[in-house]
Parts: structure tokens; sequence; C-alpha cells
């Protein structure tokens, strides 16, 4: 999977040219103010006049900033959404869509799943159907109070991605060298372990139903998660509530905020686009699951009755 050079050539030269004006914009303009204000000094030695004067060209700046807001950042990010956007559309071969504005907050907040949160903010919404399932990820930042201070508790990606058939169990899994569990521990859920020793060394998971839990996190729906495991370490979260799973990565990054002072390369560009294909690999499978599961259960009520 190669991204044309061309678009990475003409991303790292768009991010350049937004680097130098930002540079401008942020730091040329404060320094001519004080230039301004140190000969002002020069001018007059009264000392009303100078704090009058120095007051008056900090409220400049402000203003300034305030109101002449950059559109050069705004041009770039633009650029390069539409850039990962098509990649992500040429890879996974599904409809998407985008909207600036991300997952609405009973979506993730519904049915106490994650009682502990007290505020977040949400942007950039991938919406994407594959295989008649439909998958949605926002950037992502958690708040919790501890101790009458809010702190921020995740940043990073959110998947919510609906099933039509409920998982009829609720299971949370973390990264146990994280401290997500501590803070998100769920309530009325008891301790699950697996079959696999070094799956529970690595995670610990809660859930209120142990045999719907140990047919659903099988060795197959494992490996899949360890494929995120490999790639993030530990900064993962996975949620099965209802008909919907939700999955969380921790690392501090929103997928459409890219820095200006690190130049883009194609591994970059591919990591964003390969979460989507780790997650359309756990949704194929869950999809044979519930249906094999579905079979099953007609099965036995064929034979009961």
């Amino acid at each position: 999977m190669i991204i044309e050079e061309k678009i990475i050539r003409k991303l790292n030269r768009l991010r350049r040219l937004t680097l130098c004006k930002s540079v401008v914009f942020y730091v040329f303009f404060p320094i001519i103010s004080y230039i301004l204000y140190f000969f002002t000094t020069l001018i007059s030695h009264h000392y009303l006049f100078l704090i009058i004067t120095l007051l008056y060209i900090i409220f400049l700046n402000f203003v300034f900033f305030m109101v002449f807001k950059p559109d050069f950042q705004k041009q770039f990010i633009k650029e390069y959404k539409i850039a990962l956007i098509e990649k992500i559309k040429t890879y996974l071969h599904e409809t998407i869509s985008f909207d600036s504005i991300g997952l609405k907050e009973e979506e993730i907040l519904k049915g106490q799943m994650l009682p502990f949160i007290t505020k977040f903010k949400s942007f950039h919404l991938i919406k994407i159907s594959s295989d008649n399932i439909e998958l949605k990820s926002s950037d992502i930042q958690f708040y919790y109070y501890h101790h009458k201070n809010e702190q921020t508790t995740f940043r990073g990606q959110w998947y919510v991605i609906h099933f039509d058939q409920s998982f009829k169990s609720t299971i949370h899994l973390y990264e146990k060298d994280s401290n997500f569990y501590k803070i998100y521990k769920p309530i009325e859920l008891s301790r699950y372990k697996t079959d696999d020793y070094q799956f529970n060394h690595n995670f610990i998971i809660y859930t209120n139903h142990q045999d719907k839990t140990s047919r659903l996190l099988n060795s197959h729906l494992r490996e899949r998660i360890n494929l995120f495991k490999r790639k993030y370490g530990s900064k993962l979260i996975f949620i099965f509530h209802q008909n919907s799973l939700h999955i969380g990565i921790h690392h501090h990054h929103f997928r459409f905020k890219p820095s200006l002072f690190d130049k883009i390369n194609q591994i970059k560009f591919m990591a964003l686009i390969e979460d989507f294909i780790l997650i359309k690999n756990i949704i194929k499978y869950i999809k044979t699951y519930n249906k094999l599961s579905y079979i099953n259960y007609n099965h036995r009520k064929n034979i009961v009755s």
C-alpha cells in the first residue's frame, strides 16, 4: 500500500509554508510591537505613560490574535483531511462521509457505560458503512474530576461500531499497564480471565456474563485485539455494550491535527489508515460470530421443540 509521492510532497510543501506563515504571524507581530514599545521608552520616561502604552500594545496584540485568526492553518488541515479520507476510501472500498462535528455525547456516555466521565470534546467524525455495519470514528478528549481538579484522562481516537445483534453481555477490556481501569472501572461488573495466560497478563477484563464473554473472547478475537496491542502498547480500551463495540486508542494524538514540525511520510500516513483496516477485520469476524451464534441458537431451539 503506497501513497503517491506527489501527494506526500504537496502536503509537506504546504506544511512548510504554513509553518513559515505561523512563525511570522505568532512571532513577528509581537516582536514588532515590543520594538515600538522600546522606542517609546527612549522618547518618554514618564512612568504612567509607559505603563499605559504597554497595556495598549498588549491589548492590540490580544485583539489582533482574536480577530485575525489565520486561515492558512485551516487550509493545510483541509488538504490533509482530503488526502487522508481519499486514501481510506481507496483501501477500504467503502462508502465514507466526513463531518467536522464529532460523536454525540449520548452515543459515548449512554447507559452509564463510562460513568466517571464528567466532560468530553469530540470532533472530526468519519462514518463508514462496512459490510452493512455502521462504523463511526472521531477524535475524542475525556475529562473527569479528581480531588476537585479537572483532568484529561483520554486523548485520541474513539471508534463506535453498531451491529445488528446484541452481544447480550457487557464487557470492558483495558490494557493492564494503563491507568484506564482504575478510572473507568465499571460498576456491577466482575473480573474475568481467559484461558490465555499472555492475554490475561496484558489485559484486565470485566463482564456481567462469564459464559457469553468466554464464547466471544475466543482465540480468533483475541488475536485481532493483539494486533492493536502490538501497534499501540498500553493505550487501548475495548467495550462491548448492548449491540455496540467501542474501541479507544489513547495515544495523545488527533487524527486531523498533524504537527507542523513533523515531516509527513509514508509510514505516518499509512499508520492512520491501518487502524481502519484492523477494525474492519474485527467487524468481519464479529459478523461471522453473530451469524454462527444465531444458527446454533436456532438449531438448539429446534432440537428442544
